[in-house]
């Protein structure tokens, strides 16, 4: 027994010392997953389409509705490398709906949602375990207030319900203690708080704040940065300095032959440059044994806007080309500031 207790911790110690050395995880790069409900009773997994599909291990997730918007975004706490990610959820669309203000919409557009929070007053404060229903056009759906959710997780003691097209809901609470109580209807767009015993909804304040767009994967710059005279190469590799900045906007795109959008977004690019002071500087990310293949795409095409090949000081600095999506296109100032990002194909 003493020597298999000695040799499990030699294992241990050579084999995650070895772990943390080379950086690899704990559990071998699973990735994250998010699965949406269909509408069908079947999930539909779109963890790769939505950036979700982390490889640093995930180990808390806490689900709240971070910048107020009628919709729960996802926290993710990693194990490795970066420890921290915020999923900002851009599914919620407006539907029509009125209110008073005090209980929902403000007579316009009003998002499709109706948030909750509670407080107990015959038991515990927090109403822990407490069932919350919204009942809409035949339709009820129920939540559970629970301070702990899945592993070594707990999200914000607040319920947030969708109601889709429906302009209103009837809402209930069982509260711990057994009682059943109905607090009437609440208009879409509504934020109450609900008090054991006073049957009526209070309502709370909005905050909604604007969460920014975070960089592109790969971009290693973001809003504010500026970009200078930055070295590049020709089709035969020869480095040269290119001035980036100009008299007004330069759309600084990266672009590969074998990208379909970005051979998509060609015509667009060329018809933008030279247009009202601008003019665009496209970085090819090709190899270079692909150089002269993307130089006769470019001619083929006709168009006229100035190319380049990315070379190592770029690479260094700006991109990683093995995560940059492309195309990708930066839109500087004339001093070479980065005032926008655009992701994808341009569109004007």
């Amino acid at each position: 027994m003493a020597r298999q207790q000695a040799g499990s911790a030699a294992y241990q110690d050579e084999h995650f010392g070895k772990i943390f050395e080379d950086g690899f995880s704990f559990s071998g790069f699973e990735r994250d997953k998010l699965f949406v409900n269909d509408g069908t009773g079947r999930f539909v997994d779109l963890s790769d389409v939505c950036g979700a599909d982390d490889p640093n291990d995930g180990r808390a997730a806490v689900v709240f509705d971070v910048d107020d918007d009628g919709d729960q975004d996802l926290f993710v706490h990693n194990v490795a490398r970066a420890r921290h990610r915020l999923y900002r959820n851009e599914t919620l669309r407006p539907v029509s709906g009125s209110g008073d203000g005090a209980t929902g919409a403000t007579g316009e557009s009003s998002p499709g949602f109706v948030k909750v929070r509670l407080r107990g007053t015959a038991g515990a404060p927090d109403a822990a375990g407490a069932v919350v229903r919204l009942a809409s056009d035949g339709r009820v759906a129920a939540q559970v207030l629970a301070l702990g959710s899945g592993f070594i997780s707990q999200s914000a003691p607040e319920l947030v319900f969708g109601l889709g097209a429906r302009p209103a809901g009837e809402l209930s609470v069982t509260w711990p203690g057994g009682v059943v109580e109905s607090f009437g209807r609440v208009q879409a767009g509504a934020r109450v708080l609900l008090v054991e015993g006073r049957g009526a909804p209070a309502p709370f304040p909005s905050r909604t704040f604007a969460l920014r767009d975070p960089p592109p994967a790969g971009l290693k710059l973001d809003l504010g940065d500026v970009l200078g005279r930055v070295p590049v190469a020709d089709v035969t590799g020869t480095e040269s300095e290119f001035d980036l900045t100009s008299d007004g906007e330069t759309w600084l795109t990266f672009w590969a032959s074998w990208c379909v959008g970005c051979r998509a977004e060609m015509d667009e690019l060329d018809q933008l440059d030279g247009e009202a002071g601008r003019r665009v500087v496209a970085v090819c990310v090709d190899v270079p044994e692909d150089r002269e293949k993307a130089a006769a795409m470019l001619e083929d095409r006709g168009v006229g806007y100035t190319n380049v090949f990315l070379g190592p000081a770029l690479i260094e600095t700006v991109v990683d080309v093995d995560r940059l999506a492309l195309p990708t296109t930066l839109v500087l100032g004339a001093d070479g500031t980065v005032q926008r990002i655009v992701r994808g194909p341009v569109g004007r």
